[in-house]
């Protein structure tokens, strides 16, 4: 028996509009494109926190103008936002060249860059939380298939404390840095 249309995860195009902290509806997005929008989307509507855990940091996702202006607007527009990055493979993210490691170094008040430590280098998942309401899931950090709600603020907690456990046994590298000349 089907389920009820009330228990299944919507599709991308049927997205129109959800808001962070309003829409209950869990969503599955798969590829690029839609992953590129629900990041793009929830940054947009972030207004104090963001952390991401990801392997690499995929600039066809967290790399677009669009999203670099997203997050450069919120550290701008409140003095005391917060946001975090911790990467899995941070010498391929800045070997490549990444904005938003860009702008993090040149607004590094408010940006907060990490490496996994060994023990957690081969995680298999990837997630970005947003004010501690909203999140983005990835169960194989490979495979472009998420489970998104922008408004589910018991799992969003749950996904923040896992990652206060990995950011807390996480560590500085020296591709993350801030160089100042």
């Amino acid at each position: 028996m089907p389920e009820s249309p009330q228990n299944d995860p919507q599709s991308h195009e049927e997205m129109i509009p959800y808001r962070l902290g309003e829409s209950t509806e869990l969503l599955v997005c798969q590829g690029v494109e839609e992953h590129r929008d629900i990041a793009l989307r929830m940054m947009q509507q972030t207004e104090w926190q963001i952390d991401i855990f990801t392997r690499y940091f995929d600039p066809r996702i967290f790399g677009t103008e669009d999203f670099g202006e997203a997050i450069e607007q919120l550290a701008l527009n409140n003095y005391r936002c917060r946001i975090r990055i911790l990467l899995q493979e941070p010498k391929l993210t800045a070997t490549r060249g990444h904005r938003v490691l860009e702008i993090g170094r040149r607004l590094s008040s408010y940006f907060q860059f990490r490496q996994t430590d060994e023990i957690h280098r081969k995680l298999p998942y990837a997630f970005l939380i947003a004010d501690e309401t909203a999140y983005m899931y990835q169960t194989h950090a490979d495979a472009l298939k998420s489970e998104v709600n922008f408004c589910d603020g018991a799992r969003a907690r749950q996904l923040t404390e896992q990652f206060e456990t990995l950011w807390n046994a996480g560590e500085s590298s020296p591709w993350l840095r801030v160089h100042v000349l």
